[in-house]
């Protein structure tokens, strides 16, 4: 396996095969791999201490974002933590992959560690650690072996890339796309240049003329809070506005479970200091009129909740203006990617941002999981075939208007 030693020697060609490639013998090959799995979190902060700030990872699987996540949600709502890693002959650590065990019925799932608040999975994985696909697919069965007893192995919202590295976990055998997409932009200053390139001429226009409308309702001001008082304090405006719009629309809000909110004011408590959690924020007249919260990290800004005010500025757009302004302050503050993460809401597109793929991985642990691992490859089928889907969603929305016509 291509290992990056102290020499700083590098192969820039992930994908070799190791048979087309000399130097990938005189490295570890998989069998010479150590696997292991631990639900001690304490054991986990050292793994992720060993593995250095230099390594790659995505911003959630941070270890303030697991730790957050394992006290807050995890253990009150029954799941226990899993952390899988990988040591080298040398028994230096490569990789670690924060997951889960979760009781669903009668079924036993294992899954990311995500329970509703990652929008991404990927392993936590070394500098050094530069596995080829065959390697991986070689090390893939060893590592899950190494798992406690499950009916279901539930792997999803795999991103291809993290960081500047291919997410291995998209290589397992099976992995299939989903319909769900990230989406992302990339930002840098000077912004005027690069909103010329982000933004059509006409969503420009746009923009402009609803700032200048929104000017005619009072001072207009733009913040990024960074103060952790003031942080928690908006983020409870966030979620209440939120809560109120979800009701408003009859949705389900996962906000209202206690254990969500904990996690998230969990995040914000101690990850507003070093800069991990951020607020920006739109006011008219001091009056918040758009809020969104979110993560830096690794160059990036990802957007996690965002929420708008009633009010006589509504017209105007003040989620997009916002959107469109947080752009501005990412790239000022040396971000290189505006990340709105999960979701294939149009406004992402309408903002210039593009579509990135995400995969899923759901395999069988026993016969108890075959009725779910059967629906879930089906469901994945279907959505393949285009024709069949289009008329499988006709049919659906003809049952739907009958059903409203039999209700008048």
């Amino acid at each position: 396996m291509i290992i990056e030693g102290d020499s700083g020697v590098r192969t820039d060609d992930h994908l070799r095969d190791e048979r087309a490639s000399p130097q990938a013998s005189a490295v570890d090959h998989p069998d010479d791999m150590t696997v292991g799995v631990t639900s001690d979190i304490g054991a986990a902060g050292e793994i992720y201490q060993e593995l250095g700030a230099d390594c790659i990872l995505s911003a959630f699987q941070t270890r303030l974002w697991i730790e957050c996540w394992q006290a807050r949600l995890a253990s009150p709502r029954g799941a226990q933590a899993l952390f899988c890693h990988l040591r080298g002959r040398d028994g230096r650590i490569l990789l670690l992959l924060p997951l889960c065990l979760r009781i669903d019925g009668r079924l036993r799932i294992i899954e990311g560690a995500d329970l509703g608040v990652s929008d991404y999975l990927a392993p936590v994985m070394a500098a050094r650690f530069r596995p080829t696909i065959a390697e991986w697919r070689a090390l893939w069965p060893r590592i899950a072996a190494a798992l406690p007893p499950h009916d279901v192995l539930r792997l999803t919202k795999i991103p291809l890339e993290v960081g500047d590295r291919p997410n291995p976990l998209a290589w397992i055998p099976g992995a299939y796309k989903l319909e769900l997409q990230a989406h992302g932009i990339p930002i840098s200053a000077p912004w005027e240049e690069c909103a010329k390139r982000v933004f059509s001429r006409n969503r420009r226009e746009k923009l402009k003329k609803g700032q200048r409308s929104l000017s005619r309702l009072g001072a207009v001001r733009f913040r990024a809070i960074d103060d952790t008082e003031e942080m928690i304090s908006r983020f409870e405006q966030l979620v209440a506005q939120r809560m109120r719009r979800f009701a408003a629309l009859q949705r389900d809000d996962p906000l209202r479970d206690p254990p969500f909110l904990d996690f998230y004011r969990a995040v914000i408590a101690r990850g507003a200091a070093s800069g991990f959690a951020r607020i920006t924020l739109m006011e008219v007249d001091a009056r918040p009129i758009a809020m969104q919260f979110g993560l830096c990290h690794a160059g990036a800004f990802h957007v996690l909740i965002p929420t708008f005010f009633e009010g006589s500025w509504e017209k105007q757009g003040p989620g997009m203006l916002l959107a469109a302004r947080s752009m501005q302050w990412a790239a000022e503050a040396g971000l290189r990617y505006y990340d709105f993460t999960i979701g294939n809401e149009g406004y992402k597109g309408r903002l210039g941002a593009t579509a990135r793929d995400l995969v899923e991985v759901v395999s069988l642990g026993t016969w108890r999981g075959l009725p779910t691992v059967t629906a879930a490859h089906l469901k994945a089928w279907i959505k393949r075939q285009p024709l069949l889907l289009g008329a499988i969603r006709k049919t659906q929305a003809m049952l739907g208007r009958d059903s409203a016509s039999e209700g008048e």
